[in-house]
């Protein structure tokens, strides 16, 4: 059987990667964050690996959004975006 052909299709993507994580940020912190920013209760899934080494996270991180609409709203605001809880030169 091909599995591919259970994702073929026409629909939208749904999974944003935000890129350029100031270091410092926890998931809740940049949940916060993101939230503030009018995507509260807009996604199903949120990453963001951690180095347990450093205690910090990788500088990247995955949403999954409910609806396509949403994760284009999220690229276009978070496109070039500077932090503002932990701020940093890294811009997303």
């Amino acid at each position: 059987k091909d599995l591919s052909a259970g994702f073929a299709g026409d629909s939208a993507p749904t999974t944003a990667m935000l890129r350029n994580i100031p270091n410092k940020f926890t998931q809740a912190s940049l949940l916060e964050e993101i939230d503030s920013v009018g995507f509260s209760n807009q996604y199903d899934f949120f990453y963001l690996p951690m180095d347990i080494k450093n205690k910090t996270n990788v500088g990247y991180a995955f949403v999954n959004f409910l609806n396509p609409a949403d994760m284009d709203r999220f690229q276009k605001h978070f496109e070039g975006y500077a932090f503002k809880k932990h701020t940093s030169q890294k811009i997303a």
